[in-house]
């Protein structure tokens, strides 16, 4: 794990960072595609500032890019580094979905678009963090059974052969 420290730490610097600008992006437009609470809005639309809510997320699906290019690496061999980088995979296209509301609001003047794909966008999340983990769970609850991607026989087999 240590020798996958600074991609880890860089993806939670830019992590870290994208949250921070979404929220004070979806602040000032007012916007909830980005900051994911729809529920009241679909029952009180607002006004949402569309330019601000698309490049925002233009600028979002850049940085999650960069955050998954970071984490493709140590991902292979770390079920937990798999999660943020299948997670921040998703983000690319999930930073997208502000753009889409935010182009169709733009257009038609319809407020429901913000909210509507907000709860789409949390509805994703769920369902595809839980077929990985459910995919990962040997590897979560027992990973001293896994070194470096290397099951105890792949390891065992290393040791015997070098004896």
């Amino acid at each position: 794990m240590a020798h996958h420290r600074k991609y880890v730490a860089a993806a939670t610097a830019l992590n870290t960072a994208i949250s921070v600008i979404e929220a004070a992006a979806a602040y000032q437009a007012g916007s909830l595609s980005l900051v994911m609470e729809a529920m009241e809005r679909l029952l009180h639309p607002a006004p949402v500032q569309g330019a601000i809510v698309i490049a925002t997320g233009l600028l979002a699906a850049a940085a999650n890019f960069g955050v998954a290019y970071l984490l493709i690496k140590p991902a292979r061999n770390n079920a937990a580094i798999r999660l943020a980088y299948v997670h921040n995979r998703g983000d690319v296209w999930v930073s997208l979905a502000p753009v889409g509301a935010g182009l169709l609001l733009t257009l038609t003047g319809y407020l429901f678009f913000d909210p509507v794909v907000a709860a789409a966008v949390a509805i994703w999340f769920m369902v595809s963090t839980g077929r990985e983990v459910f995919a990962s769970h040997e590897e979560l609850i027992w990973p001293e059974k896994i070194v470096c991607g290397h099951s105890d026989h792949e390891s065992e087999g290393a040791v015997q052969s070098s004896n």
